[in-house]
């Protein structure tokens, strides 16, 4: 995968996986040194895609699903799919 930019260039996103336990993340970093993670409930195969909506909205398309992300009060969030956007 590579790292996406934000529309306004805010967030970088990209994904990354932490060994020894192996649990795939969403990371997003930005220009003023934030990093901010989320936890995948799947592993990100190699051809995952970023898609940014907007400076705070982004989707993950890996394996056939599609995940939503928010930053919200400088954290990383998950959109559940209950939640209306």
């Amino acid at each position: 995968m590579i790292a996406v930019s934000a529309p306004h260039d805010l967030w970088l996103a990209f994904t990354d996986k932490t060994t020894p336990e192996g649990d795939p993340y969403v990371v997003l970093a930005n220009p003023t040194g934030v990093i901010l993670r989320e936890t995948v409930p799947v592993d990100v195969q190699f051809d995952a895609r970023v898609d940014w909506a907007d400076d705070t909205h982004l989707q993950l398309v890996t394996g056939g699903r599609t995940f939503k992300f928010v930053v919200e009060s400088a954290k990383l969030r998950e959109i559940t799919p209950s939640e209306k956007q």
